[in-house]
């Protein structure tokens, strides 16, 4: 069964969302694509290409419905497990992994993206950009590099190593969410959609949120961010009062069964095929890669590098997978001649080395600084899949033996090694069922009742018709 259905909707000429006017869109639009980048080089975005495809399908039905646009509307899905979606100026508009799993109908996933396309088309977040164009980006400290490696090498530890909250939680006014909200009900509505899906998953995902963290969500006359229940209600009443009316005819692409079966086998937690971490080993399997980082750390894992740096910021390391268009040696040879001819600098070491029995280059330097004697190594390795991985290590001298150690923990993924991470499985109720006879007779589910209640958005005694499709989450191995 082919789940997407290419169609081309024709716009209704008569129901028109004005967006907010202003002299240029240029702003919305710079802003988005250099945001859009940072997203992609710090979260991820998660690469499955039928997800993707009906993510795309669904969000530019929504757009037809707009009327006239400034903005070319793009939309991703999050390499991200927790519940989350956001949007960015320009027509940025992302929904995470976490947020798929959650809804349980494409009327669900509608409403979360219509609510994002409207703070884009009524121009929320460039409003309360005015004072900030975009949020700061946490960095690790790496003022010495300049002065040890050169700039293309001093850029992988200064990376951007994660989005700040501000962005990705960004709390609009009361005012933009209420409007985003009922605006975004409506464009659901006229494209074909229940509104009443909105509300509904507005309170799942309330739901699983104090599941997830055990605690309730607060309510100050003093927050400027609307409360989650008082939001699902305004919208509640606004249907019942006709104010929006649900559509004649059910235009969904899918029906709700698709919409799970299509997320089945989808991660819950980590993307191991990212890189993961178990304890303080790293394993990639997707690279077949293994590095063992030290002990207390701070790390992240982001696609554009593995970022760890010691707590008294003491020393850091970048670790990151580059094209394999020239073999360690040459990598190695290359940097050390630029490091020569444009900075004066002279490698302590440069040599071949041989770990796990894969090829590599390492270069070391040492030089003293208003901070006292600092060491910098830069190591290219070949992996047996042929990807170069790349390992920068920066340090006062004190931490050269943590550097020099972490390094030669490079290797090949060992096969005592084992990867379990959890994924969304889907399984047909029998006649009569509750999700605590489902977890009974399975056996294997790892979600807590309060999240199973939530993903599948009904109550915990609500009883299942024979078929019905309901969400669990099992764990799933993968062995070297």
């Amino acid at each position: 069964m082919n789940l997407i259905k290419w169609v081309t909707l024709a716009c209704v000429g008569a129901f028109s969302f004005k967006p907010v006017q202003a002299q240029s869109f240029t702003l919305d639009q710079q802003i988005g694509y250099e945001g859009a980048a940072q997203i992609a080089n710090t979260i991820g975005i998660y690469n499955d290409s039928n997800i993707a495809a009906y993510i795309n399908v669904v969000g530019e039905r929504l757009v037809k419905y707009l009327g006239e646009q400034p903005f070319d509307y793009h939309f991703y899905v999050l390499d991200m497990a927790e519940p989350n979606a956001f949007a960015l100026p320009g027509g940025y508009v992302y929904v995470s992994r976490g947020i798929l799993a959650l809804a349980n109908s494409e009327d669900e996933l509608a409403g979360v993206i219509s609510h994002e396309i409207m703070h884009v088309h009524k121009r929320h977040g460039i409003q309360q950009a005015k004072s900030s164009i975009l949020p700061g980006l946490i960095q690790l400290p790496g003022a010495v590099v300049g002065t040890v490696i050169n700039e293309e090498l001093g850029q992988i530890i200064n990376a951007p190593a994660t989005l700040s909250s501000g962005l990705l939680l960004s709390k609009y006014s009361r005012s933009h969410e209420t409007e985003a909200d009922e605006l975004g009900a409506e464009l659901m509505a006229a494209a074909g959609y229940d509104p009443a899906a909105l509300p509904r998953i507005l309170s799942h995902l309330h739901e699983e949120v104090e599941a997830i963290t055990g605690e309730e969500e607060s309510f100050s006359y003093f927050d400027s961010h609307p409360f989650t229940p008082n939001r699902v209600s305004n919208l509640e009443k606004r249907i019942k009062s006709g104010k929006v009316k649900a559509p004649e005819e059910d235009k969904s692409f899918i029906q709700s069964s698709d919409y799970k079966n299509l997320l089945a086998q989808l991660p819950l937690d980590q993307n191991p095929f990212a890189g993961i971490f178990l304890g303080n080993e790293f394993v990639h399997p997707d690279l077949d890669f293994y590095m063992k980082m030290p002990a207390g750390w701070q790390r992240m894992n982001k696609p554009i590098a593995l970022v760890a740096a010691d707590t008294n910021g003491e020393a850091q390391m970048a670790i990151q997978a580059i094209p394999d268009t020239l073999s360690p040696a040459e990598y190695g040879r290359r940097a050390k001649k630029m490091l020569w001819e444009n900075r004066s600098l002279k490698a302590d070491q440069s040599q071949l080395v041989t770990l796990d029995g894969q090829p590599g280059y390492l270069l070391k330097y040492a030089e003293s600084t208003e901070m006292g004697e600092v060491v910098a190594y830069a190591f290219w390795w070949q992996s047996p899949k042929k990807t170069i991985i790349r390992t920068i290590g920066i340090g006062m001298k004190s931490q050269d033996e943590v550097i020099w150690n972490t390094l030669q923990s490079i290797g090949t993924i060992p096969d005592s090694v084992e990867v379990s991470y959890t994924v969304l499985e889907i399984e047909e109720a029998q006649s009569g069922e509750q999700i605590s006879d489902i977890v009974e007779r399975r056996k294997d589910n790892v979600l807590s009742m309060s999240v199973l209640s939530a993903i599948n958005g009904q109550p915990f005694d609500h009883v299942y018709d024979k078929g019905s499709l309901v969400k669990l989450g099992v764990t799933k191995k993968i062995h070297f």
